[in-house]
């Protein structure tokens, strides 16, 4: 096998074994999923904890976390604009969902790992999920 060949492969690995290490750290939780337009967006992510502002939010954003409790707090704080937050189990089942419409503090009762699923449409303010 001459070198040239030698390095295409060696690269096609690594791009290969970078995808898979990205893709395991989204699903666990470290990467959030952002796809969607942010203006001024500043957070705090923590394994059990996700805290965002913005100015504007439009798109679909998801994030895990692993509370330290049995009930997490969603709390929104609204300018303008809709979100909805829905949190989901391990195995894909709906605990909780709520639109967002003004300024709100929901509790809700959860068990291990939650995905933090957010859908903004023109939404100015802020959220947190602890």
């Amino acid at each position: 096998m001459n070198n040239s060949r030698k390095k295409t492969i060696i690269t096609v690995i690594l791009v290969a074994v970078i995808v898979v290490i990205a893709f395991v750290l989204q699903q666990n939780g470290f990467i959030p999923s952002k796809m969607g337009s942010r203006v001024g967006w500043t957070e705090n992510i923590g394994n059990s904890s996700w805290e965002v502002s913005y100015a504007s939010l439009d798109g679909k954003f998801s994030k895990y976390i692993k509370p330290e409790s049995d009930k997490v707090i969603v709390e929104v704080v609204t300018k303008s604009g809709e979100l909805t937050i829905d949190l989901t189990d391990k195995d894909g089942n709906n605990i909780f969902s709520h639109r967002f419409t003004g300024s709100e503090s929901l509790e809700a009762s959860v068990s291990g790992k939650v995905k933090i699923n957010v859908t903004a449409d023109n939404h100015s303010g802020s959220f947190t999920v602890k």
